[in-house]
């Protein structure tokens, strides 16, 4: 038993005259719900489906409560959860009131024996690509010019079959492309069709 992973491309900043490098990345083998868990807990265990959705809805529950209260919370073989904060960037804190303070993430410090755990299994190197190819923005204005010639609006999931993007690619590029007036979005504001812009 092992994850699959992958090489990506590292960002480098325009201009830094650094090589371009890789790094390894879990390819996703899919998403376990809290349900499947829980059912797989009961055939382990004495416990019930809705035992453990119970304590599970409860742990939750608890977690947000003590994190509001700047508690750090500590599950032994899990890890820790903190709150990380953010705010605009300021040269004095007097600059900033608290209601400018606001949460960032909650982020989990894993537990040392479930890093020790895990590094008993094994990576196994992916046959299946999830990840965007590398098209410049020249070669993607390109590539929407000649889809206008013969269409009147895109979608998101057409723009990133054009484009070889998976969907957090093609949602910052098209963001970008809006930005730039070289795309205009109509319709419903979760499932925009998007229009050849002024700038394209």
């Amino acid at each position: 038993m092992g994850y699959k992973y992958d090489f990506y491309r590292s960002p480098v900043p325009k201009g830094s005259g650094r090589q371009e490098t890789y790094h390894a990345r879990v390819v996703p083998s899919g998403t376990i719900e809290v349900r499947e868990l829980a059912e797989l807990i009961q055939s382990a265990s004495s416990a019930t489906v809705g035992d453990v959705m119970l304590v599970v809805e409860q742990l939750v529950e608890q977690i947000i409560f003590q994190l509001s209260r700047g508690m750090r919370v500590s599950i032994s073989g899990l890890g820790v959860f903190e709150l990380t904060l953010e705010n605009r960037p300021v040269t004095s804190p007097k600059e900033i009131r608290s209601e400018s303070i606001r949460v960032r993430s909650v982020v989990l410090r894993p537990d040392k024996d479930m890093k020790r755990a895990l590094s008993k299994f094994t990576a196994v190197r992916s046959e299946v690509k999830n990840h965007s190819r590398s098209v410049t923005d020249a070669e993607v204005e390109g590539i929407l010019r000649r889809y206008f010639e013969e269409h009147d609006f895109l979608t998101s999931k057409e723009f990133r079959g054009l484009c070889g993007f998976t969907e957090s690619t093609a949602s910052r590029r098209l963001r970008r492309l809006r930005a730039e007036e070289k795309l205009k979005a109509t319709g419903h504001l979760r499932s925009p069709l998007y229009l050849k812009g002024d700038k394209l």
